[in-house]
């Protein structure tokens, strides 16, 4: 199923990666582009298409157009009103954390920086969006009919409920999916090391974390462990650690993984 993805606000080095990681995380996706934000009735124009949450995910970058992406995201959301938010992901060019708080309390799912985004951490925030968009036009199409009738009947209720339990399971599917993604990037083996007898457990306290592990072979004698508990909870933190689980193994010093993760079918 193709992912639809519009990119807000990015130069060319932003939309070159953007397109890079895309073609690894999700090759079937769309990605789009709103290209002039010169002025501040463009911005304000951008996220009135936002609001309709049309595309299965919005990437805002944080110095987008005159206004700014974190005030994009803030009319966006306000534009939404009462239906359901569409699902945003603000990039930035390093780590902020009072502008990750911001955007996170604002609505957004994450906050994707430079040099930590990679594919795989791209492909789950693609899966995670997509649920909550397929689940937010859904929804808004449901409201729409409840709407348009000045008292709406029991069988109209009965629909809006229907659905809401038919899309409450099929999120309860899709964050499984999210879960195991993650636990994929766990070592499925564990290095062979004379005298030493390794052993791993990695349980989130919600569906998925910042928490991680993995081994590392420095030379033929030493191996290094490493434990990732990344701050905060949910999408923000699983994105961070898996972020760090991939840059961690290529410094230098670090000849190769010792414990290959598991692939995405085990």
């Amino acid at each position: 199923m193709s992912r639809h993805v519009l990119l807000i606000g990015a130069d060319a080095r932003w939309r070159a990666r953007i397109a890079e990681l895309l073609d690894q995380a999700a090759p079937e996706a769309v990605l789009e582009e709103e290209a002039v934000l010169e002025e501040e009735a463009d911005a304000l124009a951008a996220a009135e298409r936002i609001s309709t949450g049309e595309h299965d995910i919005y990437l805002i970058r944080d110095d987008a157009g005159p206004v700014g992406g974190l005030e994009m995201l803030h009319r966006a959301m306000a534009a939404a009103g009462d239906t359901p938010p569409p699902a945003i992901a603000m990039l930035s060019e390093g780590p902020d954390e009072a502008r990750e708080r911001a955007a996170e309390s604002t609505g957004a799912l994450a906050t994707l920086t430079y040099d930590d985004i990679d594919a795989r951490s791209l492909r789950m925030l693609l899966t995670w969006a997509a649920r909550e968009a397929k689940l937010g036009r859904r929804l808004r199409a449901a409201l729409a009919k409840v709407k348009a009738r000045s008292t709406p009947d029991e069988e109209v209720w009965f629909n809006v409920n229907k659905l809401l339990n038919e899309e409450l399971l099929a999120l309860q599917r899709e964050v499984i999916d999210a879960r195991d993604m993650q636990k994929s990037m766990l070592p499925s083996t564990l290095p062979d090391t004379p005298g030493i007898s390794w052993g791993g457990l990695c349980l989130a306290s919600e569906d998925v974390g910042g928490d991680m592990y993995n081994f590392v072979r420095l030379d033929e004698r030493r191996v290094a462990m490493y434990l990732l508990d990344v701050s905060g909870h949910g999408l923000q933190a699983a994105l961070y650690s898996s972020a760090l689980n991939h840059i961690i193994p290529a410094w230098p010093g670090c000849r190769a993984r010792t414990a290959r993760p598991r692939s995405s079918g085990s």
